[in-house]
């Protein structure tokens, strides 16, 4: 749910579930891009300012070709 929402853009969603528990913030899909990955690429601000306070995210995780 928490990538779909990024996908999206979904600012809303984002907010949400990084109020939740249990949400896995840098889980990969098969190309390795995590949620911080997909928020900086789609370059959603808002996305990105939902997403900055979550302490769980790895900003520091790559994707599998190191391209975004």
């Amino acid at each position: 749910a928490a990538i779909r929402a990024v996908v999206n853009g979904d600012v809303e969603c984002v907010r949400a579930l990084a109020e939740a528990q249990g949400i896995d913030w840098n889980i990969a899909r098969q190309t390795g891009n995590t949620i911080a990955i997909l928020a900086t690429r789609r370059a959603n601000v808002e996305v990105l300012k939902a997403i900055a306070n979550i302490p769980s995210i790895d900003w520091n995780i790559q994707n599998k070709e190191y391209i975004f």
